[in-house]
């Protein structure tokens, strides 16, 4: 009856099915944003002027990343099959559905997250996690923040 049930560890959602996401591919530069009208989102990337000070972070929705570690323009766009990301804290880079589905992200979410990539390596999985090369650290003098919010922010 065009139903979708899904169940994490913590809820079950039965809901109207909708066609898988259509696959996304954008552009984005240095203090722009972009709306990803296929997942209803905009991402910015903006210059963090301020030092930035370690800070247990709860908010998901945006990470800070060593500016000189990313090359620009990035790339945005939505997962594909055999994607690998080296997530921070990890000493490989692992199959990033494997990564989805530790984090107990619902299938029908994954293909809703924008992938963030420098040079074809993936620095963002969008309100998810960032890969571990594009790391602030002690000698980090540009600081760049990629944010996702809901809905069109331009």
């Amino acid at each position: 009856k065009n139903l979708l049930a899904s169940v994490s560890p913590d809820t079950i959602r039965i809901r109207p099915s909708k066609k898988s996401s259509a696959s996304f591919s954008y552009s984005l530069s240095l203090g722009e944003s972009v709306y990803i009208s296929e997942i209803d989102a905009t991402l910015s990337c903006e210059l963090v002027t301020e030092k930035i000070k370690v800070v247990r972070k709860t908010d998901r929705n945006f990470d800070i990343f060593d500016g000189r570690k990313l090359s620009f323009p990035l790339a945005v766009r939505s997962r594909k099959p055999g994607d690998r990301f080296q997530p921070l804290g990890q000493a490989e880079p692992l199959k990033l559905k494997g990564f989805l589905i530790n984090r107990h992200i619902p299938v029908e979410e994954r293909g809703r997250l924008p992938i963030v990539l420098s040079e074809n390596h993936i620095a963002w999985v969008g309100g998810i996690g960032m890969g571990d090369a594009f790391k602030v650290s002690s000698k980090t003098k540009q600081f760049v923040r990629l944010s996702l919010a809901p809905g069109n922010q331009i």
